[in-house]
């Protein structure tokens, strides 16, 4: 039997760079369609918060992604994970703050990110009411709003710049 070709992963982040910024845009769409309107908050089992906009961002991205690549697999935190024998894995957090999504803050954002072989090679971070995006690409520069970005160089835990939306995630 003749061997099946190998997918060049680097020939792929093209093409998945382009599903993944679409499954942003789409989240975009449903995520201000329910931003600052009314609805339902319910608690999961771990007693985190959802709304029908986590549920709907998470069912559009899914959509994208898996109506492009149904070979992949993919991890959301609304639904859990399907097709854990692929080599790519998306794994989504359709609206990480859902806090502050529920009250009002626009400092909410939804994450995209891809897997090969269990390595993180897209991430996305996007705030769909800032109109802003960060794309983060295994060895090339992260882009914000499509112009390279970076880190300060700070080499001093103590000169560097830490937001949270809660200060429970850190101790003394």
């Amino acid at each position: 039997m003749p061997e099946q070709p190998q997918c060049d992963p680097e020939v792929a982040l093209d093409t998945y760079i382009e599903t993944a910024c679409e499954a942003a845009d789409q989240a975009r769409t449903v995520t201000r369609k329910w931003f600052r309107s009314e609805f339902d908050v319910e608690s999961k089992e771990d007693k985190t918060p959802v709304t029908i906009a986590d549920q709907q961002a998470e069912e559009t991205i899914r959509d994208v992604i898996l109506g492009r690549h149904p070979e992949h697999g993919f991890f959301g935190e609304e639904t859990g994970k399907q097709g854990t024998h692929s080599e790519w894995q998306w794994v989504i957090d359709p609206i990480d703050g859902t806090k502050c999504f529920a009250t009002g803050m626009p400092t909410f954002g939804t994450l995209i990110s891809l897997l090969y072989q269990g390595q993180p090679v897209i991430g996305i971070i996007d705030h769909s009411i800032l109109d802003e995006r960060w794309i983060g690409v295994t060895g090339r520069p992260t882009v914000y709003n499509g112009k390279p970005c970076q880190s300060r160089q700070q080499q001093l835990l103590s000169e560097a710049s830490v937001y949270t939306t809660t200060v429970d995630m850190f101790d003394e």
